[in-house]
């Protein structure tokens, strides 16, 4: 991230000794973009994403992460792109989405959100075969249990 002032002018100053000098600086406010990414809960409803990378194509060429949803950054004028995406291994959850920025000296490009969608590729949070042994595994716990309880029970 670049600070918000950037001075474009360049200039030399010569004192003679014991002589003053007064030297003004062309400062140029850049411009600001921010805004929040936005992901549908379990309910379909959207919320604030966390952990989000926002990748910007341009001169000069940076990421940033979002903290809550919220992400924000300086950069001198021209056009940018801006991709955002949750990094996983195999791009599972959402669908990134990018956009296209033209911004000039000062530009205030506030509330550029990202509503991203979830993706048809799903989280292995709990894959298949692992849900499937655990079922099975249940099955021969209770098949168990039921063996051993007619195997104690008392012969009248």
């Amino acid at each position: 991230m670049i600070e918000p002032y950037q001075q474009v002018a360049v200039g030399s100053v010569t004192i003679a000794i014991a002589g003053a000098a007064v030297v003004t600086f062309d400062m140029e406010k850049l411009a600001y973009v921010s805004g929040t990414v936005y992901v549908r809960n379990h309910m379909g409803d959207f919320r604030r994403g966390s952990w989000f990378t926002i990748a910007v194509e341009g001169s000069p060429v940076f990421n940033v992460s979002t903290a809550d949803g919220f992400y924000e950054f300086t950069v001198p004028p021209g056009t940018y792109t801006a991709k955002v995406w949750l990094w996983s291994p195999n791009n599972e959850g959402y669908t990134g989405q990018s956009r296209s920025l033209t911004l000039t000296w000062g530009a205030d490009a506030t509330g550029t959100d990202f509503y991203l969608q979830e993706s048809d590729i799903p989280i292995p949070e709990f894959p298949a075969a692992g849900v499937l042994m655990l079922i099975s595994a249940l099955a021969a716990s209770l098949y168990l249990l039921r063996w051993r309880k007619q195997a104690i029970a008392p012969i009248p």
